[in-house]
């Protein structure tokens, strides 16, 4: 019930607009990111057997195993400051579907509940398309330099707010706008927010201000999703006076955690719920080409 009222009442007005123009991303199994090709390899039925679904990723042309969160590029194009999204969960789901950080390649799989057959479920559906910013990395053992707090262990989360649909897996080509700080029991989990450049309302959205003018009450909707969506196991902390800080700040963020990704790919003892194995030439565990093919095959 929580649930039905919750996302009724905090989000149906600021999705009015969204949901009368939303365009349906593409479905095939190919996806364009930066330079490069990629394709979705999924194993298992998310419905009918959560515990064994699990979506991996490879390049297209010569299927070469990647690692979600380290192989992908963290630029779309660098020049224009378009960064590639990773969606984890897509908007309207409640199933967690997430970057498994702790495996090679980091695929995405199912959150399932302590000796469950079960997925966990958040108390309220998604609102908008939600993942992971790749070659980021927010340590758990270093105090930011915006919120001064230390990070959840866990590569940037990026919310996606167009009005464009994606599924698990996709990457996403996104303009980040802005960056919302959340934090619990002082450990800082920003949002990053951003907007899909595929969308036809993307030369319109250049801003918080942009966003807010077309499409009032989205942002603040958003907060108060974050601030609320694990109630009443808890109520998470609104950083900055739960005011969202603008593009600068959030690219500052995205540089600064992205520095910290490549000491942490460098490092040859990494912290031990970590898995490092990458293509990068500079990461210090490279990958079993083979094993990484057999598990794809």
């Amino acid at each position: 019930m929580l649930r039905v009222i919750f996302f009724a009442v905090a989000v149906s007005a600021a999705f009015a607009q969204l949901s009368s123009t939303r365009e349906p991303a593409q479905q095939d199994e190919f996806l364009t990111g930066g330079a490069e090709e990629y394709r979705k390899v999924i194993k298992g039925d998310l419905r009918q057997d959560p515990a064994e679904f699990i979506t991996y990723i490879e390049e297209a042309a010569d299927k070469k195993p990647l690692s979600y969160w380290h192989d992908i590029p963290l630029y779309f194009d660098e020049a224009e400051r378009v960064y590639n999204m990773i969606v984890e969960i897509p908007r309207g789901e409640a199933i967690k579907t997430l970057l498994n950080i702790s495996e090679e390649m980091s695929p995405i799989t199912v959150s399932m509940l302590p000796n469950s057959h079960q997925p966990a479920l958040e108390n309220v559906d998604y609102i908008h398309d939600f993942g992971k910013l790749p070659q980021t990395y927010s340590s758990a053992s270093v105090e930011d330099q915006l919120a001064k707090l230390k990070g959840n262990g866990y590569p940037l989360d990026v919310v996606e707010i167009s009005d464009r649909t994606h599924e698990i897996g996709d990457i996403v080509p996104v303009k980040i706008l802005g960056v919302l700080g959340v934090a619990s029991n002082d450990i800082v989990d920003y949002k990053l927010i951003a907007f899909d450049i595929r969308s036809a309302a993307a030369d319109q959205i250049n801003s918080l201000a942009d966003i807010e003018a077309h499409y009032p009450d989205l942002l603040a909707a958003t907060r108060g999703y974050f601030r609320f969506y694990q109630f009443p196991q808890q109520v998470n902390d609104m950083l900055f006076n739960g005011e969202y800080q603008d593009a600068s700040v959030a690219e500052n963020l995205i540089n600064e955690k992205n520095n910290e990704w490549k000491q942490l790919l460098e490092s040859d003892s990494p912290p031990a719920e970590l898995n490092t194995v990458s293509q990068q030439s500079f990461a210090h565990f490279q990958p079993d080409q083979s094993k990484w093919q057999q598990i794809l095959a």
